[in-house]
């Protein structure tokens, strides 16, 4: 059985990857307390400030796709859905990066999203799977 723990509202069309696998940096995973949080933040400064805090770390989970340091414009990154199915969580998320022939922004830039999961939704000792929208394999985690 299939349980959607969460689905993203904002419109994803024609996201498609044309770079390297992974871009420096870049982390799939789940962050469980406020310690991990900080700890996370401190290996990555440049990410203070884009993404929400935990209210309750008792009641809430934080899972968050960072691309690391896109080295231009175009890239962005979206958590699609997560779902519960066959004794494990799915994270699907949509990475874009632009095309060879795409004009961009020269400036660095470092795109996130994260997701607050409620922990009361998710069975401790389930495996995370965290899947681009081409079905490969990002990262893996356990709760």
């Amino acid at each position: 059985m299939t349980v959607k723990l969460y689905a993203c509202d904002r419109k994803i069309t024609g996201w498609q990857w044309c770079d390297q696998p992974s871009l420096a940096g870049c982390w799939f995973g789940l962050l469980r307390d406020s310690d991990e949080f900080e700890r996370f933040l401190a290996s990555r400064p440049y990410l203070r400030g884009l993404i929400p805090a935990v209210e309750d770390w008792r009641a809430h989970l934080l899972v968050v796709a960072a691309l690391g340091e896109a080295p231009t414009g175009g890239y962005a990154v979206r958590i699609r859905e997560i779902v519960r199915l066959n004794g494990a969580l799915k994270v699907v998320v949509y990475l874009r990066s632009p095309a060879p022939d795409d004009f961009v922004f020269q400036t660095i830039n470092y795109p996130v999203d994260s997701v607050h999961v409620p922990r009361d939704r998710v069975p401790a000792g389930l495996p995370w799977f965290f899947i681009d929208q081409n079905g490969r394999l990002l990262a893996r985690d356990v709760l």
